[in-house]
């Protein structure tokens, strides 16, 4: 008996898998049409099953009838001169395993117009290089994907489709949107590609000069299964002229992108539209804006909900707000955006936000991860955070960013905003007005909210402003937790002043720099714990910081992102507040473990291996004793 269910078991997979594999194998051997010889198009005529006059009624070439995964292979390496799109209508495979077929077109038609008729259908390029498309009405210049009935705008569902395209090129192709790769409602698939030099004429919204894909309507809806893969590819040096997207624009479908770049791209990198987006080891880099009507950013979300990890967003270059990255609108989960161990380096934008613009309702939670030599030319080089945006910033790193002619080089904030700020330095940030490090911008009734927990606050500098080079908000909520604060300089030298604001709140310990000639103690709304240690932090004298700080610059003590070490005699070692230890966690900004009992204040903890201890003094300072 067991043997019998063995073989009926048996039995059955076999006739599965002689089911999947009924299907009709094609050979194109001619790169031109002749009746004599079977070609690419009278290959696909077959597969879609239409009439196909004047053409070679082309064989299978393993008899097999035709099935659900039909193929096209080649003996050429070269189909020219197309000059009206190539119509796919059932699921077929194109040079599955093959060498590298070029398919060049005349720039009078797209090259691949696929539309399902009335069946779901998957399509795979494989090693493929498509070029000379154009459209300036559809979508699509190489290639579009859509149903017959779909319109721009409308609200039509479009029959799910697989599309592939493994180790391939899409180029120099032009279009009103998806100059390169149009996708409507379905499942799109791009492996070992390269998608360059394409170009959207005429859109006004997204553009899309290299990938555009939809998830079945344009400008609004739900995206279903429609969804977009970028594994192993370069989406480079494509042009939106009016639209936003330069490089992928994405609507209402899953975004996932894999070991890719995504560069020099006139336009965004990168717009998606209220769905999904995973990008993990992409480069996105050198895209810029060609026009006030494009925009040149790295990545705009928006409504949308995303990760990106392991990543490099860098020297992008923006007409509008957020040069390496936009979240311009909320969504509806609790953070919309997670950045980890990542790179947001170099970017410039003409408006707030030179790395990171967060829109109002936006929420990015960004961690292990560092923000550097970013600029704009208004508020917040690094960070801007707008409205009732929220930021947490986690084992990061923010330093040597600018805003040149406003205020917070390293995050500025307006509205209703809120940052948390634990474990993370944030240094060497210029504001040309005031704030160096932090800055509250926009009209004195708004109260944004900045909470920094076990930070390194250091060698920030404002350029006009004589108040708060470390810290400026005149108004709204700061709370100082376990935090330093020291080295902080204006360009008046004799008038600066570490923090300044209107109300400030000191929980456990923190160390408070004493700048040239004005005391921590006279700020206006603050008054120091009796906790909290004052230190010198001359800005005139650097080598004063020296009995804080054992690094003179950013150096990498460990982990991703670079940080200050303690000196060995540091009045901030072993004297941080016990219960402020504990909410920053088990672990300080590089990972080293932090002793709940006696943690140090700032972002970096002192390994264990170092031998000393502190006796706190009457006077609130402490005395260190070394081993």
């Amino acid at each position: 008996m067991n043997f019998k269910k063995t073989y009926v078991a048996i039995a059955m997979l076999n006739m599965a898998a002689l089911e999947e594999i009924q299907a009709a194998t094609f050979r194109v051997d001619s790169t031109v049409d002749q009746t004599s010889v079977c070609t690419f198009e009278a290959a696909l005529a077959k597969i879609n099953g239409v009439a196909n006059p004047g053409l070679a009624n082309c064989n299978s070439i393993n008899s097999n009838p035709l099935g659900t995964n039909d193929e096209i292979l080649f003996r050429v390496n070269q189909i020219s001169n197309i000059s009206s799109a190539l119509r796919i209508s059932k699921s077929v495979k194109i040079n599955p395993g093959g060498s590298r077929v070029r398919f060049i077109g005349t720039k009078e038609d797209r090259i691949f117009d696929i539309r399902p008729n009335s069946e779901s259908m998957d399509v795979s390029f494989d090693n493929v290089h498509i070029s000379g498309g154009n459209t300036e009405s559809g979508l699509g210049g190489g290639i579009s994907i859509s149903e017959d009935t779909i319109e721009m705008g409308s609200a039509t569902k479009v029959l799910e489709v697989t599309f592939e395209l493994n180790n391939s090129e899409v180029v120099d192709n032009s279009a009103a949107e998806g100059g390169g790769v149009a996708s409507l409602g379905a499942q799109v698939e791009i492996k070992n590609s390269s998608i360059a030099n394409n170009t959207a004429t005429s859109s006004p919204f997204l553009g899309s000069g290299g990938i555009y894909a939809a998830g079945g309507v344009t400008h609004s809806g739900n995206s279903g299964n429609a969804s977009l893969l970028i594994q192993d590819s370069s989406i480079d040096a494509n042009t939106a002229t009016r639209g936003r997207a330069g490089g992928i624009g994405v609507e209402s479908s899953k975004l996932t992108i894999k070991n890719s770049s995504v560069s020099g791209n006139n336009g965004a990198g990168i717009f998606i539209v209220d769905d999904e987006f995973n990008l993990n080891n992409v480069n996105i880099s050198n895209n810029s804006s060609i026009s006030t009507n494009t925009s040149g950013n790295g990545l705009i979300s928006v409504r949308s909900v995303g990760s990106i990890s392991n990543s490099i967003i860098e020297n992008n270059a923006s007409v509008t707000r957020g040069g390496g990255i936009n979240l311009s609108q909320g969504c509806n989960v609790d953070t919309c955006v997670i950045i980890s161990n990542t790179k947001v380096v170099g970017n410039t934008s003409e408006n707030e936000g030179g790395g990171v613009f967060v829109g109002s309702g936006a929420t990015l939670k960004i961690n292990s991860s560092t923000l550097s030599n970013n600029q704009t030319t208004r508020h917040g080089g690094g960070i801007f955070v707008n409205r009732s945006g929220k930021v947490d910033l986690l084992a990061t790193t923010v330093s040597d960013n600018q805003s040149t002619n406003g205020g917070g080089g390293g995050i500025a904030q307006a509205g209703e905003s809120e940052v948390f700020v634990v474990n993370s330095t944030i240094a060497n940030n210029i504001a040309g007005s005031a704030g160096g490090g932090f800055y509250r911008f926009g009209l004195s009734g708004s109260n944004p909210k900045l909470h920094l927990l076990h930070t390194t606050i250091r060698a920030n500098k404002s350029i006009r402003g004589n108040t708060g080079a470390g810290i400026n908000f005149d108004s709204g909520t700061v709370i100082l937790s376990n935090s330093i604060v020291a080295g902080n300089i204006t360009s008046s030298l004799d008038s600066a002043q570490e923090i300044f604001v209107s109300s400030l709140t000191s929980e456990g310990v923190n160390l408070l720099g004493n700048s040239r000639n004005t005391l921590a103690t006279t700020l206006s709304g603050f008054t120091p714990s009796s906790n909290d240690i004052t230190a010198t932090s001359d800005g005139s004298n650097p080598s004063s910081l020296s009995e804080i700080f054992a690094d003179a610059n950013l150096t990498n003590n460990g982990g991703t992102t670079l940080t200050y070490s303690l000196a060995n005699n540091s009045p901030a070692l072993s004297s941080a507040d016990s219960s402020e230890c504990i909410r920053a966690g088990s672990v300080d900004q590089v990972g080293t473990q932090r002793l709940a009992a006696a943690c140090d204040i700032g972002a970096f903890e002192t390994p264990d291996s170092v031998n000393f201890y502190t006796i706190r003094l009457a006077n609130g300072k402490v005395a260190v004793v070394s081993l």
